[in-house]
C-alpha cells in the first residue's frame, strides 16, 4: 500500500500498529472460515503469515525516518529456543518505508532502479496494490 501525502500517519507509534496486524489477522482467519462454512471450494482461501509493505510518501514525513519492521508480537527478540523464534517470525508483519518526496519523485526513482520494461505502465502498477489518502492537502 502506498499513503499518499503522510504526515501524521507515518510518526504514529508502533502499538498502533500492532493493532493493524491483529485486525488483518482476526479477517484473514473471519474469510477463512466463512469459505470453510459455506463449502465454497471456489473461494480464496487466504492465509498467514502475511506482510503488508506500507510505503509512506509525502514532502512532510520526516528525512530522519527510516525503514523498519513491526511484528505481530513484539517478543521475537526474547524467544530463547531457535524453534520459537522460527514460528514468532512467520507471524504477519509490517514494513514500513518511509519517502520524503513527491509521489512522482519515488515513482520516478523506482523506474530509474527497475530494469528497462517495454509497458513502463504495468511496471508502475506493480508498486502497490492499493493507494490511501487520508488527508494529504490535495490542491494546495
Amino acid at each position: 500500500l502506498c499513503c499518499v501525502g503522510a504526515r501524521a500517519e507515518c510518526t504514529l507509534p508502533d502499538v498502533y500498529w500492532r493493532e493493524f496486524l491483529v485486525m488483518s489477522s482476526a479477517m484473514i482467519r473471519a474469510r477463512s472460515s466463512d469459505a470453510e462454512t459455506n463449502n465454497d471450494a471456489d473461494a480464496v482461501k487466504p492465509r498467514e503469515p502475511l506482510e503488508w509493505i506500507l510505503d509512506f510518501v509525502g514532502p512532510e514525513v520526516p528525512r530522519q525516518k527510516m525503514t523498519k519492521t513491526i511484528n505481530k508480537f513484539d517478543d521475537i527478540e526474547d524467544c530463547k529456543d531457535q524453534q520459537t523464534r522460527q514460528q514468532q517470525q512467520q507471524r504477519p508483519q509490517l514494513v514500513m518505508n518511509y519517502h520524503a518526496s513527491f509521489l512522482h519523485e519515488v515513482i520516478q526513482q523506482f523506474l530509474k532502479s527497475a530494469p528497462q520494461a517495454e509497458n513502463r505502465t504495468e511496471q508502475i502498477r506493480q508498486f502497490w496494490d492499493g493507494f490511501v489518502l487520508f488527508n494529504p492537502g490535495l490542491g494546495h
